[in-house]
């Protein structure tokens, strides 16, 4: 990450309400007393409704009970309570006082279950015209809730503050998180170790991230020691240290990810980070993870919103007076009254259906701009390495490349001789550092030819550079094969294919050496060629995969 990217505008006139949904919230809290413990919550929601509602609240709402606050001149609110199920809401609308005829619609529900008690909360800004730009922020409910009871994000306990990792333990415990492929929100870890492993203060307030971001991220402080050996156990491409903050996006797998796909930030470039440096870089952190809340998330899929439980209540009410001999009249008004109450929430829904439209319009441009430039800037990145190589090569100071006898440092060495013609992905590393072969010369060897012979033939073309690379393979007694034809395409499943750049892509080309099904012995090299990046794409090396045969 090295530009801050454009903050998407939410802005225009229109002849109706818009809604953006700015954050939303699920958590769950445990408790050996669930009932009391939901007791408890709606407790501390009150308190603060209380703060906010800039009047007293009537007596029957400190017993759980529903009412509604909607003189005029104030602020709306409104509580709704059920029985079957269990559950217990509230809605209060703030008028933003630099911008008007905006509005900030907070939203809190609280359900008990069985066994725990489920918890969310919704912010949504509420604009009759113009909206200008805000800072993204979760109601202050949320932290008070979880300063007083035991809630859990992704299973995990949460707090108001940065969770401290420092030892083997607890570095076991973040990477069990990492790897959680049920963990839905961003694991944010900021390094506190510089180049040599020694601990000093974070590039910014971490607790202060922690706050602003409490149930939308984890956010972790990883201490210099702990780095090395969450390095040991997730590899250094994916691992965070000296200085540097990496985001952990949901769905890690380190065998298959490219790892920017989990962006890492260098301190330079985050003490650098446009309009404020390390605190502007904090702010784009937090707008990130809460934009993340509601891009493709809906936490009333679990939890059901206001209107869903003003709707429910009123045809409990009205089933109830049909079982208690109401006359036609009263059922007549409160099933007039039930549409009235769908109608609306039909309303919210097309609104706030528009408004998350317009904000995924906005990020599919931002995102495409940025890829286009991306690719742009790769392209030229690339085309001057092949000016500098080609340079050299004629004034005859070529850099040499080394070659390792053994994988310890493979990781490096592909950084450093491949980068821009051959990517090695993540776990083809691992499956060669992990692997009993005993030639591991002739790997670096084969990734050495497809840098300086395969693509220069894919680039440019040619029967001279195919014969070339043809010949630099046989010279050590290898030669390229499609990995699979036909009707046997995908038989072995999962093996031959990778995710790369979020598409499926299938390994349909290897370089054999020894036949031998002995993995010492044996050599394959899995390979595609992708035409965007113009790179050859290592996605397993040196040992067999399966076939028909095995």
């Amino acid at each position: 990450m090295t530009n801050s990217p454009q903050k998407p505008t939410f802005a225009g006139r229109a002849p109706f309400s818009r809604v953006r949904s700015v954050s939303q919230v699920l958590l769950t809290f445990q408790s050996d007393d669930p009932k009391k413990t939901f007791g408890e919550i709606r407790n501390e929601a009150l308190q603060w409704l209380a703060r906010r509602a800039g009047r007293l609240l009537p007596k029957h709402a400190w017993e759980g009970e529903s009412f509604d606050m909607l003189e005029v001149g104030a602020q709306p609110v409104s509580a709704l309570a059920l029985e079957d199920p269990n559950y217990w809401c509230f809605r209060i609308s703030d008028a933003d006082k630099g911008v008007a005829r905006r509005n900030w619609t907070t939203e809190t529900g609280i359900l008990l279950d069985e066994k725990n008690i489920l918890f969310g909360c919704r912010l949504q800004a509420v604009a009759l015209g113009d909206s200008p730009e805000f800072d993204a922020t979760i109601p202050g409910v949320v932290a008070q809730v979880v300063s007083h009871h035991a809630a859990y994000l992704d299973s995990r306990r949460i707090s108001t503050k940065a969770w401290h990792v420092d030892t083997d333990d607890s570095v076991r415990q973040l990477v069990d998180l990492l790897l959680d492929s049920a963990r839905t929100r961003p694991v944010i870890v900021v390094s506190l170790g510089d180049k040599h492993g020694n601990d000093g203060p974070a590039v910014f307030d971490v607790d202060g991230l922690a706050r602003l971001t409490i149930g939308a991220a984890h956010v972790v402080t990883l201490t210099g020691e702990a780095s090395y050996s969450l390095t040991d156990q997730l590899g250094k491409e994916f691992s965070v240290f000296n200085k540097a903050v990496r985001t952990y996006r949901p769905g890690l797998d380190i065998n298959e990810d490219a790892p920017n796909e989990h962006p890492i930030a260098m301190s330079g470039s985050i003490e650098e980070w446009p309009e404020g440096g390390a605190e502007a870089f904090k702010r784009f952190l937090v707008e990130r993870a809460l934009r993340d809340t509601v891009v493709g998330v809906d936490i009333y899929s679990q939890l059901p919103s206001f209107a869903d439980i003003h709707a429910q209540a009123i045809k409990q009410r009205r089933n109830k007076a049909s079982k208690q001999g109401a006359s036609d009249k009263e059922l007549l008004a409160l099933a007039m009254e039930e549409n009235d109450s769908l109608n609306r929430k039909l309303k919210e829904e097309k609104e706030t259906y528009d408004g998350l439209l317009q904000s995924a319009e906005v990020d599919r441009k931002l995102i495409e701009s940025e890829r286009d430039q991306t690719r742009v800037d790769y392209r030229s990145l690339q085309a001057r390495l092949a000016h500098l190589e080609a340079a050299l090569h004629t004034a005859g100071k070529q850099e040499e490349t080394s070659i390792p006898d053994s994988f310890d440092d493979l990781e490096e060495w592909c950084k450093s001789y491949l980068s821009g013609s051959v990517h090695v992905m993540p776990r083809a590393i691992r499956h060669a550092t992990k692997s009993s072969f005993e030639n591991p010369a002739l790997a670096y060897k084969t990734l050495v030819i497809l840098r300086d012979q395969f693509v220069p033939m894919k680039q440019e073309g040619g029967l001279d550079k195919k014969r070339a690379y043809e010949q630099a393979l046989a010279e050590l007694g290898l030669e390229e094969q499609p990995s699979f034809a036909g009707g046997r395409a995908g038989e072995q499943g999962d093996e031959y294919v990778v995710q790369y750049y979020g598409r499926t892509r299938q390994l349909d080309r290897h370089i054999k050496g020894s036949s031998s099904r002995e993995e010492r012995f044996g050599f394959r090299l899995y390979f595609f060629w992708d035409d965007d990046s113009q790179q050859v794409v290592v996605g397993s090396f040196p040992s067999h995969l399966s076939t028909r045969a095995t």
